[in-house]
């Protein structure tokens, strides 16, 4: 009944019309992490985000996912747009996406293979790759 409700609400989201503006960036991402459930490949990435639909696609592979995400919000506004990750040794989970020069960000609900590593690894080392717009 979980993943019914789930699979209803994912599709109304995707119907719904949204006013706000969608922002395209680009990423090269050096190693392999996971978005969801989905392992994604080390690549060139372009990332479609808006209101609350997060779409990644690797220019370089065969690769594509899609996930819905949180608002979060931080004092400090970055300079260029940054993803982040969380790292448990040589494995990477999405973390979310900074627009450049916006308090605002999409977070990423950590998956519960990441809070299995979390509790047994201890505290995750964080990475960021900085995002250039558009192209």
């Amino acid at each position: 009944m979980k993943r019914m409700k789930l699979f209803v609400w994912v599709f109304a989201a995707l119907g719904c019309v949204s006013l706000q503006a969608q922002t395209v960036l680009t990423a090269k991402i050096p190693f392999d992490f996971q978005l969801g459930k989905k392992v994604m490949p080390a690549g060139e990435y372009r990332i479609e985000e808006s209101s609350g639909k997060l779409l990644l696609r690797c220019r370089s592979e065969n690769a594509a996912a899609f996930v819905l995400t949180m608002p979060t919000s931080r004092q400090k506004k970055p300079e260029t747009g940054l993803v982040e990750f969380n790292r448990y040794g040589n494995t990477y989970f999405f973390k979310g996406i900074w627009s450049p020069y916006s308090s605002t960000g999409a977070a990423v609900i950590p998956t519960s293979r990441e809070n299995e590593l979390a509790r047994r690894v201890g505290i995750a080392q964080p990475a960021a790759i900085a995002l250039e717009t558009g192209r």
